[in-house]
């Protein structure tokens, strides 16, 4: 017999605190039949398994359809009740959600086929498995060379990174927004940032001055462009306002 009905039998007549002499009694059949259905050795038919349910409150044709699937118009897979419910909740998530569903869906698939056929790998044709981890990720939130409003006036996201030692040390993502930061850094960017006060000179890092959000290199007395065009691009000397540090840039997404 299916397991999984095995398995909803014996739960059923537990949780309705039943024997399974007074359960036979009921069905007027002997305990050692009712015995045999929840180890699996007979079925009963479709009547007694009915009748069961009634006894136990579960509804036939829920246990049914899980334990067997249904049938797909079209496909020539079943679809179980339980998987319908993980559709509804799919459907259910934003273009972001569903993007994260995706890529964990690929990579568990890749991972557990490769399990399945060890003796199908080799180099040459083997599909490398790269782990991912998430971080919270900024659209818009530094722009290199031009501010703009950031945190409390910009949502979080979520973005899946390959899990490398670099991510690892990550907080955040963000985007680059601008060319200042050209040839080290360009529009679109997506660079990892590790939460930091101080950042070394000569290294690059996210700072605030009012509501303006910069991504620079490090100098002696200045923040520093990359672009060679300083007249568009100039470096930035702290003034009366000040600067605050959010961390240090530790590279692209991927690298």
């Amino acid at each position: 017999m299916n397991k999984y009905i095995i398995e909803k039998l014996k739960e059923g007549r537990s949780n309705a605190n039943l024997k399974q002499s007074e359960v036979a009694k009921k069905l007027g059949v002997k305990a050692n039949t009712l015995s045999n259905y929840e180890n699996g050795v007979s079925e009963p038919d479709i009547d007694t398994f009915c009748a069961l349910c009634d006894i136990y409150k579960l509804d036939p044709s829920d246990i049914l359809g899980e334990a067997y699937g249904l049938s797909v118009q079209g496909e020539s897979f079943k679809i179980k009740p339980s998987e319908i419910d993980h559709i509804k909740k799919y459907r259910n998530l934003d273009p972001h959600g569903k993007e994260i569903i995706e890529i964990i869906l690929q990579k568990e698939l890749e991972r557990s086929t490769a399990e399945q056929k060890p003796e199908s790998k080799s180099p040459s044709t083997t599909a490398e498995i790269i782990p991912m981890r998430f971080l919270s990720y900024y659209q818009k939130m530094a722009p290199a060379g031009r501010g703009e409003y950031l945190f409390s006036d910009i949502p979080t996201e979520v973005i899946a990174v390959p899990d490398t030692p670099l991510s690892r040390k990550a907080d955040f993502v963000i985007v680059v927004n601008g060319r200042s930061m050209e040839d080290t850094y360009f529009d679109g960017d997506k660079v990892l940032v590790e939460k930091a006060h101080d950042v070394p000179i000569g290294a690059i890092g996210i700072f605030i001055r009012g509501t303006e959000c910069f991504i620079k290199e490090v100098g002696e007395d200045r923040l520093i462009s990359h672009n060679e065009n300083k007249e568009q691009y100039p470096d930035i000397i702290p003034d009366e306002r000040g600067i605050d540090t959010i961390g240090i840039v530790l590279g692209k997404v991927g690298d």
